[in-house]
């Protein structure tokens, strides 16, 4: 079951449209023998995903359900001409609204609060912290905007010090986030879009 719904959020394939450095990714097609399916829903075992999958499925969540494909625009051309592509459109949205309060409580109160921007500003998030051939990773996978929807942002570190967690990646988001509010983006935004 979990290996299914990791297939439909786009785990296992590309997320990117024509983009040709991109890699698939895996979702084992069984659960690890040691630990079972807990083991690979909670931490992730036997699962390897891209950051372009893992901000396709946070934009999912934060879209109310439809899958993407992400495109890189390279030209002028393609950029004048962009047209989003959609992959599938799932019917989650009733799921939806706890998984978004899971997401920001974890900014306001949880351990993502380095991301946090100010009151009235609404980015959630998610961390996670792991091991990868010996090596530390720290992630930390957000979109801002409960209503607008405006960005995905996701946030890799590496390295071997036992500082290298989620918490920290969510504080390099929290830099950016504070800094695109600085320079009025949303707000920029919001004015282009008519929201």
């Amino acid at each position: 079951m979990v290996t299914s719904y990791a297939r439909l959020l786009g785990l296992g394939e590309l997320a990117g449209y024509e983009i040709s450095e991109e890699q698939t990714g895996a979702v084992p097609g069984e659960p690890p023998k040691r630990g079972g399916v807990a083991r690979m829903s909670s931490f992730g075992e036997g699962i390897q995903m891209t950051l372009l999958q893992l901000g396709a499925l946070v934009s999912t969540v934060a879209n109310g359900g439809t899958l993407y494909y992400l495109q890189y625009p390279r030209t002028a051309e393609e950029k004048e001409n962009f047209e989003p592509r959609i992959k599938r459109a799932l019917q989650i949205a009733a799921l939806l609204p706890d998984v978004r309060d899971g997401m920001l409580a974890a900014v306001l109160h949880g351990t993502a609060r380095r991301s946090f921007v100010s009151d009235g500003e609404e980015e959630s998030g998610k961390t996670g912290t792991c091991s990868d051939a010996g090596s530390r990773l720290g992630w930390f996978v957000s979109f801002a905007g409960q209503e607008g929807r405006k960005i995905v942002l996701v946030i890799l570190v590496r390295g071997h010090s036992r500082i290298v967690r989620g918490p920290m990646a969510a504080g390099i988001a929290g830099r950016i986030y504070r800094r695109l509010h600085a320079e009025n983006y949303f707000a920029e935004q919001s004015i282009k879009t008519g929201g």
